[in-house]
């Protein structure tokens, strides 16, 4: 080897390569600089400015990752003392880096989408509040330096982190406009995700004392799994007796679909599963090939395939035969139950603030049972908890009539001193 290339290489190294003692950037400082947001849809943008946010925070499997935010703040001057921040978590888009919802908003704009959860966006914008948006841990735009290494689905402290952090890099880009006073909010993954916030907020404090965390809008956070399952199996086993066989293949669609993201979740954080110990046949043939959909294409890839199942034998094929997710593995398999287990809101700990959860009565991507066992929990540790129940609404479908409680409880969150 020439002494010329030697020292190419060596010089390579350093450019790549920590020096010794070096400090590495603190989590939840900014990649760059803020850049505009494209595509915002109308209602949204007529009345804030986005930006597109890339920050620093830790990554599930060690050292330190790159994580994306959307920022929304309202067009005008900030009010003195500056605006409140709400961090507002999406709701499940899928498991790939490709399936953020900001990367979906740089798609033409017909295809763009700012989730169901628009109209709490907006609401939020109007009521003179910053919103910022993560994409969580492992998904968003790559040329922003998201990695390709998944979205650690349901996954308790990485969700904590992503919105923590977020508060943080808002801080760091928007500095005095910003009161520091702070709150998270959202509805499904993003209800999950409100809830892990108020648990790690204290992250956001060690990196700008000025944050101050006042509390969480949760909506249908989705909690402990294996009751969901077994709730949701339930139905779809009385459907097959009665033979409401249309009725039973719909849910056992969405019955089958996020647990394969929590699947490949719990493997890229190190828990021991096995998915041919989850899942059936059919199933897994799934996983295998289209883990990297997302939720509205890998939800349309499985209900294509229980109809096919179906429609091979409709005199015998019921919902409940199907060779899809095996039920008793939500409660028995040991690297599952320990996943679901380990990352979920049950009241450990007591979460700082004042918490609403949100909750519609014939949900059944988040039971009312589930949500009423979370608030009892959250209660015995001495959470101040508020639960709105909706009659009649189901997951989505609750978004509209919550509004108004939503507003006046970040409202009065941020009315505190």
């Amino acid at each position: 080897m020439k002494p010329q290339f030697l020292r190419f290489i060596l010089f390579s190294l350093l450019l790549v390569l920590p020096l010794a003692g070096a400090e590495a950037t603190s989590d939840g400082e900014l990649v760059g600089t803020p850049t505009p947001l494209r595509n915002v849809p109308a209602e949204v943008a007529a009345i804030a400015d986005g930006k597109m946010v890339a920050y620093y925070m830790p990554a599930i499997r060690g050292g330190q990752t790159i994580a994306t935010a959307m920022l929304f703040i309202p067009k005008g001057p900030a009010p003195a003392g500056g605006w409140p921040l709400v961090v507002f978590g999406h709701d499940t888009t899928g498991w790939a880096r490709e399936c953020a919802p900001s990367v979906y908003l740089q798609k033409p704009p017909q295809e763009t989408m700012l989730w169901y959860l628009t109209p709490w966006v907006v609401d939020m914008l109007k009521s003179g509040m910053v919103v910022i948006a993560p994409d969580y841990e492992g998904m968003g735009p790559a040329k922003l330096g998201v990695p390709d290494t998944g979205h650690p689905y349901y996954n308790l402290l990485s969700t904590g982190r992503s919105m923590a952090y977020a508060a943080v890099a808002a801080k760091r880009a928007l500095g005095d406009k910003l009161s520091g006073a702070w709150a998270s909010a959202g509805l499904s993954e993003g209800g999950f995700a409100a809830l892990a916030a108020a648990q790690y907020s204290d992250l956001a404090k060690q990196r700008d004392a000025s944050l101050d965390y006042r509390g969480a809008a949760a909506a249908a956070p989705a909690m402990y799994r294996d009751e969901l399952g077994a709730i949701n199996w339930a139905s779809i086993v009385e459907k097959s007796i009665t033979h409401d066989l249309e009725a039973g293949f719909d849910e056992l669609t969405f019955f089958n679909t996020e647990p394969m993201y929590i699947v490949k979740s719990a493997i890229g954080a190190g828990y021991q599963v096995n998915p041919a110990d989850i899942f059936g046949d059919r199933l897994l043939r799934i996983y295998d090939t289209k883990i990297r959909l997302c939720l509205t294409e890998l939800r349309a890839a499985v209900s294509q395939d229980v109809n096919e199942y179906w429609f091979e034998n409709r005199l015998v094929n019921t919902p409940d035969k199907y060779p899809g997710l095996k039920i008793e593995a939500l409660s028995k398999n040991p690297g599952l139950k320990a996943f679901n287990e380990e990352n979920q809101i049950r009241g450990q700990v007591k979460l700082p603030g004042d918490i609403l959860l949100v909750q519609g009565t014939t949900d059944s991507a988040s039971a009312l049972p589930t949500t009423l066992r979370l608030a009892q929990a959250l209660l015995l540790n001495g959470t101040n908890v508020r639960l709105a129940v909706y009659d009649g609404p189901d997951h989505f479908g609750v978004i509209i009539p919550a509004l108004p409680v939503m507003r006046a409880h970040l409202q009065k969150l941020f009315a505190k001193p």
